[in-house]
């Protein structure tokens, strides 16, 4: 596809402190226990996941409004 998307990054490697509580490194953000990069880049989707996986992360599969609502 030619279409632009933004890209959403879950990474995959945070940090627990006593008593379990996720940190998210620099430019990330806490939602629930995942750790997420919101980036307004326009990018395809292949150039997106390059882009998670040199943030060793990966996309998100975004599949109903529900999960929207949960990102917003």
């Amino acid at each position: 596809t030619t279409g632009r998307i933004i890209i959403f990054g879950l990474i995959s490697r945070f940090s627990f402190t006593a008593p379990c509580v996720v940190q998210c490194g620099a430019g990330w953000e806490l939602n629930g226990t995942k750790c997420y990069n919101f980036s307004s880049n326009s990018l395809n989707w292949t150039e997106s996941r390059d882009m998670c996986q040199s943030l060793s992360a990966d996309l998100v599969k975004i599949e109903s409004r529900e999960d929207v609502r949960k990102l917003g």
